[in-house]
C-alpha cells in the first residue's frame, strides 16, 4: 500500500510542472536579456564608431576589496592629459604600472574614455547574450518537458500525469 501512495504523490508532483508559467517566466527573462544585450551591443558599436584611439600608460592600481582596477593616463589629440579607471576589474593585477594600453576616447569629451580591450568593451554584451541563451533554452526545455508529461499522461489515460 505504501508503494501506491508514493506513486500517487509523484503524480501530484509531476502535475505541477504541467503549468506553463515556468516556461513563460524563463522566456520573459530571456527576452529581457536579449533586449539588454542588443542595447549594449548598439552602445559598444557606437563607442567604437565615435571614438578616437590612442595609447595610454597604466599609472596605478585602484583596489576595492579584493578587486583591482587599473588607472590609465593618456594624452588626447590636443595634448591634454586625462586619467581613466577601468570599468572591469580582476582579482590579480594583470596590468602593471608603466604598461602601455590602447585607449578609446570621445574627441569632444575625453573624460569618456575606455580601455580598448575585449572585456572592457564587450563584457556586458557577452554576459547578457549568454544569460539569454540559458534562460530561453531553459524555457524551451521546460515547455517540451511539459509537452512530454502531457503526452505520456494522455497515453496512460490520465491528462497531466506521468505514466508509471
Amino acid at each position: 500500500m505504501q508503494i501506491a501512495e508514493d506513486f500517487s504523490a509523484q503524480k501530484v508532483w509531476s502535475r505541477r510542472i504541467g503549468q506553463p508559467w515556468h516556461s513563460v517566466t524563463l522566456a520573459l527573462v530571456g527576452i529581457a536579456c536579449v533586449a539588454f544585450a542588443v542595447s549594449q551591443w548598439r552602445a559598444t558599436s557606437s563607442v567604437l564608431a565615435n571614438t578616437t584611439e590612442t595609447v595610454g600608460s597604466v599609472i596605478a592600481q585602484e583596489h576595492v576589496g579584493a578587486r583591482s582596477y587599473p588607472v590609465v593616463a593618456f594624452l588626447d589629440a590636443q595634448g591634454g592629459l586625462h586619467e581613466l579607471r577601468a570599468q572591469t576589474s580582476s582579482m590579480s593585477a594583470p596590468l602593471a604600472p608603466g604598461q602601455q594600453v590602447s585607449v578609446r576616447y570621445v574627441p569632444g569629451a575625453p573624460g569618456q574614455a575606455y580601455i580598448n580591450s575585449f572585456w572592457e568593451l564587450w563584457l556586458t554584451t557577452v554576459m547578457n547574450a549568454v544569460l539569454a541563451v540559458a534562460f530561453l533554452g531553459g524555457a524551451l526545455f521546460l515547455w517540451f518537458l511539459r509537452s512530454d508529461i502531457y503526452s505520456l499522461g494522455d497515453a496512460a489515460g490520465e491528462r497531466g500525469t506521468r505514466a508509471m
